[in-house]
């Protein structure tokens, strides 16, 4: 996500999973991207920062929340969408 001075992506990844999902459609760089050291045991969302992410004035920066669909503990299916604030790359916005 594009939070202007400061490129960032997020991922995520659910209990029992060994890599964190990405937006595909967000560049990444040449940078490789983190991997969990061991495999999740809890719902994690991971915050990236970036210095080769497409910024504000280039072609199709990459920009807005984050959709997260989740099933709790009684089954229930749930979705939220987190974002950076804007100017920000260490505060969330969960909606």
């Amino acid at each position: 996500m594009n939070t202007g001075n400061s490129p960032c992506l997020t991922g995520y990844a659910s209990p029992g999973d060994r890599d964190y999902r990405w937006n595909p459609s967000v560049p990444a760089g040449a940078q490789p991207r983190p991997t969990p050291a061991a495999p999740v045991t809890e719902a994690t969302i991971i915050l990236c920062g970036r210095n080769d992410i497409p910024r504000e004035g280039q072609i199709d920066p990459p920009a807005g929340p984050m959709q997260v669909d989740a099933i709790d503990a009684a089954g229930n299916r749930q979705s939220c969408r987190i974002g950076f604030v804007q100017g920000a790359r260490d505060e969330l916005t969960i909606s």
